[in-house]
């Protein structure tokens, strides 16, 4: 990921380079041809005098744009300036200047605003449009909305995604409000490193729109995933609160999270040969896996490290902590034995 961003980086500061020589080429010609000046003969006074040096600068105004015309503009000045002086103590280059901008940036702005079209549609004939019946409405908060722009966009919702190879995943959890996104709830798993993407993410997320977020690098593939995910979930209507009246307060994606506010992560694992282990659930840190005479799992016992550490930060010590957090589920009383399910040790 971090390859990837360094590419990009790259291909502006090289974008960004090849338009600043651009526009100082350009600049440079239309210098050269502004001294390049002659009178006109019989249809104005002698000191009227007729030069191309704006053609450059059309040519970088279309291809560039009118603030890259204005730029341009400005470098013809200053080559004129050192490459042939003043007469008039800069009033007529900066009148130069200002009509040739006055010139360029509406065009520019009507080169960049007109749609082309190629030569077959410019021959078909024209077909008056029927049909329009508008956006179909989608629940938002208990409303049914046109959306036509972003701010349309309202609700809490969540999305899910994954990295390339497949090897960790990202939920997402977004609370927006016409268009912008007030909260954001980034939980990752299966990566150490999509931890940290998540601590970026939550620090760039709140306070764009959707579509901003849609098109910013959120640092790791899997939570860009989400996003694109989330988009769909939102931009459809299939929100969390679609019929919720004013929607769910900011701060409601923390309620996924519970008391402790810890993700809610289940980890186990099995092998053919030596059967399951429950390693994490819901409840906590599994402590011991309870068998019966078959070694059928029949239950397990568990320490909630949330509230463990909220017992030591209370001024608990660790032991009586960790009693006071743990817990079973299930008929750990009818075990034949429990195990850890990391060292397969017995506890008595």
């Amino acid at each position: 990921m971090s390859e990837q961003i360094l590419q990009r980086g790259n291909a502006v500061e090289r974008s960004r380079t090849r338009t600043i020589a651009q526009v100082a080429m350009l600049g440079a010609v239309a210098g050269v041809l502004m001294n390049l000046e002659f009178p006109i003969p019989f249809l104005a006074p002698s000191f009227y005098q007729l030069d191309f040096s704006e053609v450059p600068v059309m040519v970088g105004t279309f291809a560039m744009g009118p603030v890259a015309g204005i730029l341009i503009e400005l470098v013809k000045i200053l080559v004129h300036l050192v490459t042939k002086g003043t007469m008039t103590a800069g009033v007529g280059d900066v009148a130069n200047f200002l009509f040739g901008c006055a010139y360029v940036v509406p065009a520019g702005l009507e080169r960049s605003l007109t749609m082309i079209y190629s030569q077959e549609v410019e021959n078909m004939c024209p077909v008056a449009q029927g049909v329009n019946h508008g956006a179909a409405p989608i629940p938002e908060e208990a409303k049914w909305v046109k959306s036509k722009e972003v701010k349309d966009i309202s609700g809490l919702t969540h999305g899910v995604g994954w990295c390339a190879p497949q090897q960790g995943a990202c939920k997402l959890t977004l609370n927006v409000k016409e268009g912008i996104i007030q909260e954001a709830l980034v939980e990752t798993i299966g990566c150490s490193g999509m931890t940290h993407s998540a601590a970026m993410a939550a620090e760039i997320l709140p306070g764009r729109t959707v579509l901003e977020a849609l098109n910013t690098d959120l640092v790791c593939d899997a939570i860009n995933t989400a996003m694109r995910e989330l988009f769909l979930q939102i931009a459809y209507g299939r929100t969390q609160s679609a019929f919720s009246e004013e929607g769910l307060p900011i701060g409601a994606g923390l309620e996924d999270l519970g008391k402790g506010l810890r993700s809610q992560v289940g980890t186990m694992y099995g092998t053919l040969k030596k059967g399951p282990r429950y390693l994490e659930m819901a409840e906590g840190y599994v402590t011991g896996i309870a068998l019966d005479e078959d070694d059928l799992i029949i239950g397990y016992q568990f320490v909630n490290l949330g509230k463990m550490t909220d017992f030591i930060k209370k001024g608990d010590d660790p032991n009586t902590a960790w009693e006071k957090a743990a817990g079973q589920y299930g008929r750990v009383a009818d075990a034949a034995k429990i195990i850890d399910p990391r060292t397969d040790k017995v506890i008595d």
